[in-house]
């Protein structure tokens, strides 16, 4: 097996969860972390702000930091 196929297969397993009642936030650790995700967020300005100023960081994990920066760029 390849990464393609894995991540295809458990993707066939977490749809099979999503089928069986088991909520997506608990389902979703079937899927390898290496898979694409979509992300959805809604927040206040404020706590828009708060965000941005913690993640932004450069103490702040390297994966949060690429996404708060590419939704600064996006909100620019």
């Amino acid at each position: 097996f390849g990464t393609k196929e894995i991540i295809n297969l458990t993707l066939e397993h977490y749809k099979a969860a999503l089928a069986a009642g088991i909520k997506p936030q608990v389902a979703r650790g079937i899927i390898p972390q290496c898979a694409y995700t979509v992300a959805w967020c809604a927040m206040q300005p404020k706590q828009f702000d708060s965000f941005i100023k913690l993640r932004t960081d450069s103490h702040a994990q390297w994966e949060i930091n690429q996404l708060a920066n590419a939704m600064l760029e996006l909100t620019a």
